[in-house]
This record gives structure tokens, C-alpha cells and sequence, in this order.
């Protein structure tokens, strides 16, 4: 079994605009697993972000999130004249503990078909 440890590694220009979690997942496809693997995250780093990355490479994602914590589906195309405004960039919200199976107070669900339902 291998363990890795991610640092901010050597920053060789104050132009580079990628962020730890664009780091991070850099790093994980730099590794060419043939294998699907899962990835230990912690609250801070449990952003959709690094759940549509993992999820791109074929990788899973354990994380902690809030009981409060949403997803959005997708928003709808705007149909017919446009209103004005900005259009909407986020649909309906998914209250995620409603996805979850509460067991003995602990909680379990594969995101995996959670994000493809969406």
C-alpha cells in the first residue's frame, strides 16, 4: 500500500495561478495508476472542484461534509426571448444528507451515482 503526502512543493514564478487542490489533482494523474484509487480529503478540501476531478480520472474521493451541505443540479437553458439579467448559473438545490443512508449514526452513500444522477 502506498501513502502519499502533498505539499505546496516549489513555486518558480508568483504567475502560477493554480491552487492546492489543482495541485493535487495534477499529482494524482501524474502517478498513471491503472487501477482506480481513493483519495482521503479532508472538509477543507471537499469542493466540487476536486470531486468532478477525481471523478474524471476514475478515482474515488473520501471526504467529510457539513449535514447542511447542497449539490446543484443543472440549470436550465433559458427557452424563448431572453430576460434580462445574468443568466442562472446554478438549478435546483439537492439537499445532500436526503441522499445519504444514516446508520447507527454513521452515514454512507457512493458519490459516484449521486454525481451521475445529477
Amino acid at each position: 500500500m502506498k501513502c502519499l503526502k502533498i505539499h505546496e512543493g516549489l513555486v518558480f514564478s508568483n504567475r502560477d495561478k493554480r491552487t492546492l487542490l489543482d495541485k493535487l489533482l495534477g499529482l494524482l494523474s501524474s502517478l498513471q495508476l491503472a487501477e482506480p484509487c481513493y483519495l482521503v480529503a479532508d472538509a477543507y478540501d471537499s469542493k466540487g472542484k476536486l470531486v468532478e476531478g477525481t471523478l474524471k480520472q476514475g478515482h474515488h474521493l473520501i471526504t467529510c461534509a457539513k449535514s447542511n451541505c447542497v449539490a446543484r443540479e443543472k440549470a436550465t437553458k433559458p427557452r424563448g426571448k431572453p430576460t434580462p439579467g445574468r443568466p442562472s448559473k446554478y438549478g435546483a438545490k439537492i439537499k445532500l444528507v436526503t441522499c445519504f443512508e444514516v446508520r447507527d449514526g454513521s452515514v454512507s452513500y457512493p458519490v459516484r451515482s449521486m454525481v451521475r444522477r445529477m
